[in-house]
């Protein structure tokens, strides 16, 4: 229960500051509206703080019952979901750095500002690919753990791993800014990859919630 309601924190967090950050972040004259909306930049990056917290204690909350079945998957997923935690606050920190910036801008024309935001800009595009590639590795592990242990339907576990192949179509093509990631921002090009991952973490969270693990895999160890 623990577990599932982790997963829907940070899917829900993450979605809900998503929707108050980007609209700014991606908007032509983003200097222009950061530091007057500093507020709503401060609660999303707020609440991707906790997303950020919930990341590191999922794989914590699993660990007693995973690590039965495989341990060395069990570890590697718990490094993984940090790395990925720590890169999220790293992100939170560039995403308050435009109000600053945009303080700094003053809505008047600023090239010395403006590419001080193209670097930072740039800077947080890397930093959200290199976040989803650590992200891939972890769904790697973690989905085939699942499907091994049988301790949750399978269906839900070869679901996950159908949608971490995509996940990784998806940081391929942004690595090299092939197809739409060379036309689209990266999360708007991302939304095309990540409903699917999405869905699933949001299925497997209410599964984990109301129904949790199976009563028959919990009593059986995998050798």
């Amino acid at each position: 229960m623990v577990t599932g309601a982790l997963f829907f924190l940070a899917l829900a967090l993450n979605l809900i500051a998503s929707a108050l950050c980007d609209p700014i972040l991606d908007a032509p004259n983003y200097l222009e509206l950061t530091y007057p909306h500093r507020s709503t930049i401060v609660v999303g990056s707020l609440l991707n703080m906790v997303c950020a917290v919930a990341m590191a204690f999922i794989p914590l909350a699993l660990f007693p019952v995973t690590s039965r079945h495989d341990r060395s998957r069990a570890v590697a997923y718990t490094v993984f979901r940090s790395i990925e935690g720590l890169l999220f606050l790293y992100l939170v920190i560039g995403t308050l750095s435009f109000i600053g910036l945009g303080e700094a801008h003053g809505g008047a024309p600023d090239p010395v500002t403006q590419a001080m935001g193209r670097q930072l800009k740039a800077e947080m595009h890397w930093a959200t690919l290199v976040y989803v590639a650590v992200f891939v590795m972890g769904a790697a592990t973690f989905y085939p753990m699942l499907y091994r242990s049988r301790l949750v339907p399978r269906f839900l576990s070869v679901w996950g791993m159908v949608a971490t192949g995509v996940m990784l179509v998806a940081v391929l093509m942004g690595l090299f800014g092939v197809g739409i990631f060379g036309t689209a921002s990266l999360m708007k090009a991302m939304a095309y990859f990540a409903p699917p991952i999405a869905l699933n973490e949001l299925v497997l969270s209410g599964w984990l919630v109301f129904k949790g693990f199976d009563p028959a895999a919990l009593r059986t160890r995998a050798s």
